[in-house]
């Protein structure tokens, strides 16, 4: 009688790869005995854990034998199997001897690798962090991967500005290269994401880094319009200030009377919108732009003598008209200074101050299409001191960012002031850091925040100096863990008057600073002259352009900046001899 004993390999949970044809070896006796044969169910495994190896045996052999690396492991009974699970990753050899009397004979070798370690990346490029300008993309990995691992959404390509590009990955064993299907708009920021990505053997790697493409070069300023915008010279010594977005649309607010005016850059001129008049005397105006380009407008509406009288007011214009969004600050409390942002979805943001009847606090409202709602509580680090002056930026996935400055002291007579930033989480106000100062013993006096396409937020402050009787302009950026010095200080001149900074940072985080720089008088901290300059970090100084005024032997004050069009280039509005408002573009 003959007897039929067929098993298999089965691998538990793992991936089989190279199955090949068996190889029996049979061998029949002479005397016409039944013929004797064994056989393995391939020639080569790749594994990430354990296997149950199992015979294939023609014939009832008296005994069965399993061999690893030459050695006897196991003598086999019915169902002839044996599991298999090495301490060590390595290659191992296995094959099986059938004896019956004096005849032997010998399975396949069975080629065995185990492998339980992911794969590892040796090198990839762009390097995170870096800036990159040839569009080439490649990842080396420490072991062959496997092709179909790559299926899907394995390897993507993210803009921060557009989202997932279109792209395609080639593999050549340890080696993924990386296409896009059109360059990317610079500047911008763009993030390799790699899921699931396994070996031959199913361990898998997860990843993803960052690099930056830097986008053009500033060599010069083209004044946008022939003329002022505020044509009727009436402006009241106040801050204008400009919004724009990625498709050219550019506004600025400013104020006259007790009237606040908005004009909008079509490309080629100037276009004026309806005035909007207040019951109270307007302060502090700021602007930001819908996705469609439309203007949100936030100001104080009260009087700078009597601040009693104060509360912030919003207004969105609707291609039309003016809608009011109606007030944001808390009933029966005095507040100041608002600061808006509009993230990508139209959700807008407002930060502002108010004072409690003991002490200012800074405060943060969202408009959710009805109601303004309150993030949290005062930002303040300790309740009590005077914290006012908030500037706000939300970086692309719309987190905002505060920063502001608080007393030293809960003394409101101490003149130190302490910068602080915090940002939303979601659940809280989180700080990033402790105070901001160069000397804990000097005071800030005006600061701007921004947040580039690494999500990190940066920040540009007038510090005074006692002992020089002067102010400085620094930059700050936010490593994840700590505020770090951008270079030297910005200001042109040393122990002179630099004031009123604004900062923007562009999706590569190129970064554009402008302020306002006095000469002061002898013994005084009042200036005598004050002009704007305007400086872009070019990765390890800081690049100077000289005075941006219009007019000879004119005065300017209050810059702001923003970024414009697909380049963002930085565009720069500020007042000048107090009466007007012009606007320049980088070129």
């Amino acid at each position: 009688m003959r007897h039929y004993l067929i098993a298999f390999i089965t691998v538990i949970g793992f991936l089989v790869i190279g199955l090949s044809a068996c190889n029996n070896t049979k061998e029949v006796d002479p005397g016409g005995s039944d013929p004797l044969s064994v056989s393995l169910a391939a020639d080569k495994l790749i594994s990430n854990k354990t296997i149950t190896l199992t015979a294939t045996v023609e014939g009832e052999p008296d005994a069965l034998e399993l061999w690893l690396n030459d050695n006897l492991a196991e003598n086999l009974e019915v169902p002839y199997t044996y599991t298999f699970d090495p301490a060590s990753d390595g290659v191992y050899s296995a094959y099986a001897k059938a004896s019956k009397g004096s005849k032997t004979v010998t399975s396949n070798v069975l080629s065995l690798t185990v492998d339980r370690t992911p794969p590892a990346i040796v090198n990839r490029s762009p390097e995170p962090d870096s800036a990159a300008t040839d569009g080439a993309i490649s990842v080396s990995f420490s072991e062959a991967i496997d092709p179909a691992s790559l299926e899907g959404k394995a390897v993507q390509v993210v803009d921060v500005r557009q989202g997932t590009l279109s792209s395609s990955a080639k593999l050549n064993e340890k080696v993924l290269s990386i296409s896009l299907a059109e360059a990317p708009v610079s500047p911008t920021r763009l993030r390799l994401e790699l899921s699931d990505i396994s070996d031959l053997a199913g361990n898998t790697l997860s990843d993803s880094w960052s690099w930056s493409v830097p986008g053009k070069a500033i060599s010069s300023f083209a004044l946008l319009g022939e003329r002022s915008l505020s044509s009727d010279k009436t402006i009241k010594e106040n801050p204008s200030r400009i919004a724009a977005n990625d498709a050219g649309n550019i506004a600025v607010v400013w104020l006259d009377a007790k009237t606040v005016r908005v004009k909008t850059w079509s490309g080629t001129a100037w276009t004026e919108l309806p005035a909007l008049e207040s019951s109270k005397e307007p302060f502090r105006p700021d602007i930001a732009l819908l996705s469609s380009g439309l203007p949100v407008v936030s100001w104080q509406n009260g009087t700078e003598t009597d601040p009693s009288q104060g509360d912030i007011e919003v207004a969105r214009w609707n291609g039309s008209s003016w809608e009011s969004l109606g007030t944001v600050d808390t009933a029966g409390f005095d507040a100041a200074a608002p600061a808006i942002a509009i993230d990508a979805s139209n959700m807008i943001t407002v930060a502002w101050f108010e004072y409690d009847g003991s002490s200012s606090n800074v405060m943060v409202k969202r408009f959710d299409g009805t109601d303004w709602v309150a993030l949290g509580g005062p930002l303040d680090k300790v309740l009590g001191r005077t914290a006012a002056y908030p500037s706000i930026a939300l970086d692309y996935a719309g987190k905002p960012y505060v920063a502001w400055f608080e007393a030293r002291f809960l003394d409101p007579t101490d003149g130190v002031r302490h910068l602080f930033v915090k940002t939303w989480t979601g659940a809280g106000w989180e700080s990033l850091g402790e105070e901001l100062n160069i000397s804990s013993f000097e005071a800030v006096t005006l600061f701007s925040i921004a947040v580039g396409g690494n999500g990190n937020p940066v920040v540009a402050f007038s510090e005074f100096e006692n002992l020089e009787n002067s102010n400085n302009v620094y930059v700050k950026q936010w490593t994840g863990a700590s505020w770090e010095l951008v270079g030297e200080p910005v200001d042109l001149v040393r122990r002179q008057r630099a004031i009123y900074p604004t900062i923007v940072a562009d999706a590569a985080n190129g970064l554009s600073v402008a302020w306002w720089e006095g000469v002061t008088a002898e013994g005084s901290n009042v200036n005598i002259e004050n002009d704007i300059y305007f400086a872009h970090w070019t990765g390890s100084e800081w690049q100077q352009f000289g005075e941006m005024e219009v007019l000879a032997a004119s005065e300017g004050r209050y810059p702001d900046l923003a970024l414009a069009g697909p380049q963002q280039l930085p565009v720069l509005n500020w007042t000048e001899n107090t009466q007007s408002v012009y606007v320049k573009l980088a070129q």
